[in-house]
């Protein structure tokens, strides 16, 4: 996560970003998905880490999109599926996504 000008804390991040994920805010719910990921200011949890992409996906986001798609891919808290996966990431690239 970045920083702008003030100590970096997990613990404000974890308790901050759910409040704007819910708002609808795509890069708090990216960010929230990368601490379920990784266990950052919370327990890893894979499958919490997926819904909230799913979430965002959901609401249009096409960047987590993508994302979702890799989670469908890797096997990242959802059950591997790489139909789902193509499904997603031609999703995003209709949409304009360009990768990377």
């Amino acid at each position: 996560m970045r920083r702008f000008g003030v100590e970096r804390n997990s613990g404000d991040a974890v308790r901050l970003l759910p409040i704007a994920s819910d708002q609808g805010y795509w890069e708090a719910q990216v960010h929230l998905r990368v601490c379920y990921r990784d266990g950052i200011g919370v327990e890893k949890d894979l499958q919490r880490s997926a819904q909230i992409v799913r979430k965002a996906a959901d609401e249009g986001c096409n960047d987590t999109t993508v994302l979702l798609g890799m989670h469908h891919q890797h096997r990242s808290g959802v059950e591997q599926d790489e139909d789902e996966a193509v499904r997603l990431f031609r999703s995003a690239a209709d949409d304009g996504h360009c990768g990377g």
